[in-house]
């Protein structure tokens, strides 16, 4: 329904008209009627410069496929216009002369933090500052988590105007990404520029679009430590059992027992750390694996009790070729889980 709304609310930006006029109040050497149509369009694509700074990542929600950034825009363009004979910077508003409308496309929540005015010189060269913090999209493939990669981005869009009309430009003077994030697990690449068109279906059309792409490698060691390495411990106690004596039913069964309690309340707290996806990762798969392994280990140890009872020989056999075969069984399906 969001989503709808969403793209309801853009149909109409694009489809509104820009042929539209205004009445304003303007200083000496500007027309008093100022047309909201771009500048010069015999001339072909109005050229418009955006520099993008990412200031800061704080946080990535797996489940929700966002993140939470700090980052400032610069735009620019030439406006012939709003040139004047008189020296200094004029301040206009933002329904007062002609702009891109860019948006951010993949915004949730965002707060802008400057005042929305333009600042155009004598010669009408329009510059348009704006810092934005909240929360975007971030599309996440979680398949080879927690050892995933992925590409998040800021995306704008020249909302109202095809590639025909309207022109982005990366300005390079002002693109790029502080040092540091405050992002503590993972690692952000150095971000990279590109300008093109994104299809916007509703009405057909192809907008012009700038995005800021950077590629976030998540942090593996938390997850060794916490997870994965506890949880083999929790395996390796399971197999303790084929090194007592099938005799002695009472210990078997009682170690049996409570590795798979142990497990059963580690699982719990696994709930809390790892993303609530539909789809299997690869740490899925090895915590499966793994509550498998120590549930058939308490199936051989209550299988190789009664066994004893009249066959203690066969019982020793089968505890013997279980100290091989489990350690096997967990070696594929480490395998498979994290390198297949």
């Amino acid at each position: 329904m969001l989503r709808l709304t969403w793209l309801s609310a853009l149909s109409m930006v694009i489809a509104s008209p820009l042929t539209a006029q205004i009445q304003t109040d303007t200083p000496a050497g500007i027309p008093n009627r100022i047309t909201l149509r771009r500048p010069t369009p015999e001339a072909g694509r109005t050229r418009v410069y955006v520099g993008l700074y990412i200031l800061d990542i704080s946080q990535i929600n797996d489940v929700e496929q966002s993140m939470t950034a700090d980052f400032a825009v610069r735009v620019g363009w030439h406006d012939p216009r709003l040139a004047t004979d008189e020296p200094g910077v004029r301040t206009f508003k933002v329904d007062e002369i002609w702009h891109p409308r860019l948006m951010v496309f993949n915004a949730r929540r965002l707060w802008k933090t400057w005042p929305e005015v333009f600042q155009v010189d004598e010669d009408g060269n329009v510059q348009y500052r704006q810092r934005y913090y909240g929360t975007l999209t971030a599309r996440l493939d979680l398949h080879d988590f927690p050892f995933d990669r992925n590409t998040i981005m800021v995306r704008f869009l020249a909302a109202g105007y095809s590639t025909d009309e309207l022109e982005l430009i990366i300005d390079e003077s002002v693109t790029g990404r502080a040092p540091d994030f405050s992002l503590v697990d993972a690692s952000v690449g150095e971000g990279t520029a590109v300008t093109g068109s994104f299809f916007f279906a509703p009405s057909g059309t192809e907008l012009p679009s700038l995005s800021y792409e950077f590629e976030v490698r998540r942090h593996t060691a938390y997850y060794l430590w916490k997870i994965i390495l506890p949880l083999t411990i929790i395996v390796f106690m399971s197999w303790l059992v084929f090194w007592i004596d099938p005799t002695q039913f009472g210990p078997q069964i009682g170690l049996a027992a409570t590795a798979v309690l142990t497990l059963i309340a580690y699982r719990f707290l696994l709930g809390q750390l790892v993303p609530r996806i539909s789809y299997l990762t690869r740490l899925d798969i090895f915590i499966m694996g793994a509550t498998i392994l120590v549930f058939l280990g308490m199936v051989e140890a209550v299988a190789v009790a009664r066994i004893a009872q009249k066959r203690e020989r066969l019982a020793r056999r089968i505890d013997g070729v279980s100290r091989v075969a489990f350690p096997c069984a967990f070696v594929v399906v480490t395998y498979l889980a994290f390198f297949a």
